[in-house]
C-alpha cells in the first residue's frame, strides 16, 4: 500500500465483503461517524490507533515488512474474518455494568434498569403525582 487512498479502498472492500455497515463498524470501533467517513474517503489523515481499531474490527492486522517482502504476502492473507480482540471503552463499560447487575440483583442500578425496561418514564417518584 502506498497511500491513504489505497488503504481506504481496502477498508471499503472489506466492509462490503463482510456485509458490515459504516454505522456498525463505527459503533464497534468506538468512532464518530465523521471520523470513519474521513478514514474511508482516503483524503484525510488519522491516528495510527484509529487505524488499528478499525482493522481489528474488520479482522485485519497491521504488519510492517520490508518493501521487497510485501508482494509475496498478498497470497498469505486469510479470507476468514477474525473476531475482534480489542474492546472499545463502551463495550468494557457495558460488561462491567452487566457484571455488577448480575452479582447485585437488588442494587439501585438493577431496580432502575428493571424500571426502565418495564416502561417507567421517571425514577424517584411515582408517575402521575406532581412534585409539590
Amino acid at each position: 500500500m502506498k497511500s491513504l487512498l489505497d488503504l481506504a479502498e481496502l477498508l471499503r472492500a472489506r466492509l462490503k465483503a463482510q456485509g458490515i455497515s459504516q454505522r456498525a463498524l463505527g459503533a464497534r470501533a468506538g468512532l464518530a461517524r465523521r471520523t470513519l467517513e474521513n478514514m474511508l474517503s482516503g483524503r484525510v489523515d488519522y491516528k495510527v490507533t484509529t487505524l488499528i481499531s478499525v482493522l481489528d474490527r474488520l479482522g485485519l492486522e497491521l504488519v510492517i515488512v520490508p518493501r521487497e517482502a510485501a508482494p509475496g504476502l498478498a497470497d498469505l492473507i486469510p479470507q476468514v474474518p477474525a473476531q475482534s480482540a480489542v474492546k472499545t471503552r463502551l463495550q468494557a463499560a457495558r460488561e462491567t455494568l452487566q457484571a455488577r447487575l448480575d452479582t447485585e440483583p437488588g442494587s439501585v442500578a438493577s431496580s432502575g434498569l428493571a424500571a426502565l425496561q418495564g416502561g417507567a418514564t421517571t425514577l424517584g417518584r411515582p408517575r402521575g403525582r406532581k412534585k409539590s
